[in-house]
């Protein structure tokens, strides 16, 4: 990951060219475009976050935290996806949220 530069340096790149946007109080929205050319916005909680990261640690497989699930894609790729809100999910690297939830502290 990269430090974004724009309006604001409360950014930084993921993998694949998704941006996470810190939005205060341990929140991040990670916006990308799909391989369809639609737009994506996951606007998710550290707790989300760092539950991904430990089950990933841990060897512990898919999970969940709320509305969110995530699920483990091969090597440390993590798709994340909000079931209940259309268009609400991520593919990022372990080490994305890793970078994630250290900026968002």
């Amino acid at each position: 990951m990269s430090d974004v530069k724009g309006a604001s340096n409360n950014a930084v790149e993921m993998m694949d060219g998704a941006v996470c946007h810190f939005m205060g109080s341990g929140m991040v929205a990670i916006t990308s475009i799909d391989d369809e050319g639609a737009s994506q916005a996951a606007v998710m909680g550290a707790d989300v976050m760092g539950a991904a990261v430990n089950a990933y640690r841990a060897g512990s497989g898919d999970g969940s935290v709320g509305a969110w699930s995530y699920r483990f894609m091969g090597g440390d790729v993590i798709a994340l996806v909000n079931r209940e809100v259309a268009h609400s999910s991520a593919v990022v690297t372990v080490g994305d949220l890793e970078q994630a939830l250290a900026e968002a502290a």
